[in-house]
């Protein structure tokens, strides 16, 4: 499920698509946005009740604070906020999808993203990109860096790491990637990681990470009825600024081709998606 909330549609449809979800045995994961402070009080205080709700019927639900954009590049218009922030989700979920749609060298099949999924509770779902000199590490420390990351992932339960590289990619830098996450997570953390290569990709590396049992203080506020998330500082200046320069190339990009390339190549049964 992914949702604005905020609003009407997302913050009162969602719980009950949630809950309908769970009756038939899904896996239910909730991705969605709390809207900028600029929408006003109220509106932020409407996504915190809608945040409690859906958090109590999902499985997993991972969470995108926008005003986390505006702390990063406060010179952005608003309307390029706001499809960045769109961008972001559909991205993520994008390389969700293709971890069981696409065939790899080391695959994750379903029932893998099933067993994460149903550890439960407040999730994250980041991504990282480098074709520099130390690109594995360089593209690790982008994911767990992301300073949009709502949550700690410190204490992590279970964890999925998808790892898309050109064909010079190396049985080191693979080794590099996945230890570095594992020693990120709790000590006792499922950790399963799948690796595909990707020819357009030569010279640079792609790291995707689900998360799931984390600490999140926006989701545990609101389940507590508290209307406001609390403020935790978590954007470093050297993070804000390479975000922000990277902010132009995810404007360029459009949300809706994205999200259909995935339908396209999704034929054996999960259109739903």
């Amino acid at each position: 499920i992914m949702a604005g909330l905020g609003g009407g549609t997302g913050t009162g449809a969602s719980p009950v698509i949630a809950e309908i979800g769970k009756r038939v045995g899904a896996a239910v994961v909730s991705v969605v946005t709390l809207p900028f402070t600029a929408e006003g009080i109220k509106k932020r205080e409407i996504a915190m009740k809608g945040l409690a709700k859906l958090a109590s019927v999902s499985d997993t639900i991972v969470v995108v604070n926008n005003d986390r954009i505006l702390e990063i590049a406060k010179e952005l218009p608003l309307y390029q906020a706001f499809f960045i922030s769109d961008e972001i989700v559909a991205r993520a979920v994008k390389g969700v999808v293709e971890l069981v749609v696409k065939p790899g060298l080391v695959n994750v099949d379903l029932a893998d993203l099933r067993n994460v999924i149903e550890s439960g509770g407040p999730a994250v779902l980041t991504f990282g990109e480098s074709d520099g000199e130390n690109r594995a590490m360089e593209a690790v420390d982008d994911a767990l860096g992301n300073p949009l990351l709502d949550a700690d992932i410190s204490g992590g339960k279970a964890a999925i790491v998808n790892i898309t590289s050109g064909p010079d990619f190396s049985l080191e830098e693979m080794q590099q990637i996945v230890e570095t996450i594992v020693s990120s997570l709790d000590p006792s953390a499922n950790v399963i990681w799948g690796a595909r290569i990707d020819e357009s990709l030569k010279g640079s590396v792609q790291v995707l990470l689900v998360v799931t049992g984390v600490v999140s203080p926006t989701v545990e506020a609101a389940l507590q009825g508290e209307l406001r998330e609390p403020y935790v500082e978590r954007v470093t200046k050297p993070k804000a600024e390479k975000f922000a320069r990277a902010l132009p190339q995810v404007t360029e990009r459009k949300t809706i081709p994205i999200a259909r390339e995935v339908r396209e190549r999704s034929d054996f049964g999960i259109d739903e998606l």
